[in-house]
């Protein structure tokens, strides 16, 4: 079962790109299955429905957002989306504080702890103020504080800077944060940021197309029950595990498959040489390593082909929108 990934952005490989094209829809297949079948016993939609739902929303926020010059008002835009937002996947609206070392506050719009340790961080920031801006780059606002916290010291970076340094430097920080930043969701793993690897799901995409797929693939990756279900281990370690060991499994089969094409490009060789080139080949010491060094050097052309070729759309290193070069 492929998921329709139109939209999301698999950053840095934070899985495995071909375990999340080919696999991951069937490893997320029960979770799908339930939300369908719950849907038809109770009635209550599916989260991928109510994802579709909040497109008026969404656009509403982006372009009342887009008329603000003002931080605080491209925030105050976002706010009630990413309140709807939450609740479509699963949260709840908690807004709240924590505490950096330096005893400086970042606003959350929810926090979750797991065995009394941080868990889960959901924080909001305003719709950039320009296209090709990320909303990572925005700093905290003192708009954002609830009100029993309107007076404390507001941490004062971007939230990029304070994910590099602060959030997941601390000695307790927490595994996850669910960053949402009017255009764009992150996915942020504790482990996997330092690494530049992370998941961003472009929702102007995802709901200008409302395909059912791609909101599928969406709700079972961001949903309360995948990352921090009430009963369970966080479905993402699982799928994580997944994607080494497929990765793994792949490793193996090139390994195999590349020996196998280098003995049948040799052999191609040496029958050549022989029959219609008429060489002598066995009582040339050299040829087997020419031959080897050659065979190698062609394949490896050949792979990283078809890997640009793979992931043309995402590198533009070929023209895979031209006939000429597709058809050959």
């Amino acid at each position: 079962m492929a998921l329709d990934l139109t939209g999301i952005h698999n950053v840095g490989e934070f899985y495995s790109h071909h375990y999340l094209e080919a696999v991951l829809g069937s490893d997320l297949k029960d979770v799908l299955e339930s939300w369908s079948q719950r849907e038809k016993e109770s009635g209550q939609a599916a989260p991928n429905k109510r994802l579709a739902r909040l497109a008026e929303t969404y656009f509403k926020a982006r372009h009342q957002a887009s008329q603000e010059r003002e931080p605080a008002e491209r925030w105050s835009r976002a706010r009630e989306f990413h309140a709807q937002l939450l609740e479509a996947l699963g949260y709840d609206y908690q807004p709240t504080v924590e505490a950096l070392p330096d005893q400086r506050v970042v606003p959350l719009l929810l926090s979750q702890r797991r065995d009394g340790r941080p868990f889960l961080w959901v924080v909001d920031a305003p719709f950039p103020s320009h296209e090709d801006d990320s909303p990572l780059d925005e700093q905290p606002l003192s708009e954002q504080l609830p009100g029993d916290a309107s007076e404390a010291a507001l941490a004062e970076a971007s939230w990029r800077e304070l994910l590099d340094g602060p959030v997941f430097k601390q000695e307790s920080p927490p595994r996850w944060v669910l960053f949402m930043g009017g255009e764009d969701v992150f996915l942020i793993d504790h482990y996997k940021w330092g690494q530049g690897k992370y998941l961003r799901f472009e929702l102007g995409d995802l709901l200008s197309r409302r395909q059912d797929a791609a909101l599928k693939a969406t709700a079972a990756l961001l949903h309360r029950e995948v990352l921090n279900p009430e009963d369970g281990l966080c479905r993402h370690d699982a799928l994580d595990e997944a994607s080494h060991k497929h990765a793994f499994a792949v490793s193996t089969d090139l390994k195999y498959g590349a020996r196998a094409a280098i003995e049948l490009l040799g052999n191609e060789a040496v029958r050549y040489k022989r029959e219609v080139a008429k060489e002598a080949v066995f009582s040339n010491d050299q040829l087997a390593r020419q031959l080897t060094e050659e065979c190698l050097v062609y394949l490896y052309r050949l792979l990283f082909l078809f890997y640009v070729e793979a992931r043309g759309a995402e590198l533009g290193v070929v023209p895979m929108q031209s006939d000429a070069f597709r058809q050959g």
